[in-house]
């Protein structure tokens, strides 16, 4: 039996030159019962899957060893808790590790405002134990709270989309900070504006934005720099950025982006965008008014290594680079989390809180270590 099998099977295999299915032909020649050596039909089939899931592993895990070493390789990898990384404008990669405490300096009002903006009213942004209350520290620097300024019908329309913003001036610096919450979990309205890219149709808070609460914001602004008071003088020559957190870091953007122009309104200077979402509403606003708010706007996206939107942030990024004008866009990751602690402190989820961030920065910014 075994001899017939074998001259069988070699004038199957003579007689499929090229063919890729001559192995499959191989075995259907052969009997599938009885003592013969060769596979049945459905043996083979088993043991083609079994090689073909053996080669997918083989292949993802060596990938993923070369995309290891690949970054390994780079000096960002090796970024310590008291160093900054930038990907400086146009580029992909990062650079090198720098000292972080001139950029924590730079960055910390801007953490305490994202943390206040929405901190009051969820919860979320509730100051850590053993770090300092973002309202003490900024009022202790001469930062003000700006009035409530929105008409009734007005504050209706953003509290329908959940649409949260804090303002603070500050008379002796001469400038003014706007502030953008991030998202509650808990919060449809926020869902929705987060995954607007797959919604056709607009009506969230990037939306209130452009339709309400930027117009009545320079409508407010130029109101009160008329006004002649003492309290306000310092608007004539006031700079203006605009910052938030997570959602709110996209909000902020657009803020920038979709600003009405009018005599006498700043535009915003800069935005610090903290693990900001990579939705920024920038196609939503009118290109005319965007290209006029771009010219010389700078964006820092500020965010802590392995956070939850880094990975997404980082794949855009190997396709669409930030942008090294009109805006100029850098990205500044801290590696402050402790790395050690139990496993619910080392989560990607748990990296993206803002009052821990914030807390972190501050003690960078005075070369100290601080709790979380």
């Amino acid at each position: 039996m075994i001899a017939e099998a074998l001259d069988t099977a070699q004038v199957l295999w003579k007689t499929q030159p090229g063919s890729p299915f001559k192995a499959k032909i191989l075995f259907s020649a052969v009997p599938s019962t009885g003592p013969c050596p060769f596979l049945g039909p459905q043996a083979a089939l088993e043991r083609d899957m079994r090689w073909s899931l053996a080669a997918v592993a083989a292949l993802a895990v060596g990938g993923g060893l070369v995309v290891f070493l690949l970054v390994k390789r780079r000096t960002a990898y090796d970024q310590k808790p008291d160093e900054i990384v930038v990907r400086e404008l146009g580029e992909r990669r990062f650079g090198a590790p720098r000292p972080a405490q001139p950029e924590a300096q730079s960055d910390l009002v801007f953490a305490w405002v994202s943390q206040i903006a929405y901190g009051r009213a969820e919860g979320t942004g509730a100051s850590v134990a053993g770090c300092p209350k973002p309202e003490e520290m900024l009022g202790a620097k001469g930062w003000k709270e700006w009035p409530q300024f929105l008409s009734p019908a007005a504050l209706t329309e953003v509290n329908r989309r959940n649409l949260r913003a804090v303002i603070l001036y500050n008379p002796g610096l001469a400038q003014v900070v706007v502030g953008f919450a991030g998202t509650n979990p808990k919060n449809l309205q926020d869902w929705i504006a987060n995954f607007r890219w797959f919604i056709p149709i607009h009506d969230d808070e990037y939306t209130q934005i452009i339709e309400t609460f930027g117009p009545k914001f320079v409508e407010e602004f130029l109101a009160k720099k008329a006004s002649g008071g003492p309290e306000w003088a310092f608007l004539s020559d006031a700079t203006l950025f605009s910052t938030g957190h997570s959602l709110g870091g996209g909000l902020a953007q657009e803020f920038a982006y979709s600003l009405e122009s009018k005599a006498g309104m700043p535009r915003v200077t800069k935005v610090f965008a903290f693990d900001p979402s990579p939705v920024t509403g920038f196609y939503s606003v009118d290109k005319t008014t965007r290209d006029e708010n771009v010219k010389e706007l700078q964006i820092d996206r500020i965010f802590e290594r392995r956070e939850i939107l880094s990975i997404l942030r980082s794949l855009i990024n190997l396709i669409y680079p930030p942008a090294a004008s009109s805006p100029t866009i850098r990205e500044l990751r801290y590696s402050l989390f402790d790395g050690h602690g139990p496993i619910a402190t080392r989560t990607a989820v748990y990296r993206h809180s803002m009052p821990i961030l914030a807390c972190k920065i501050y003690g960078a910014s005075r070369a100290e270590s601080m709790p979380e």
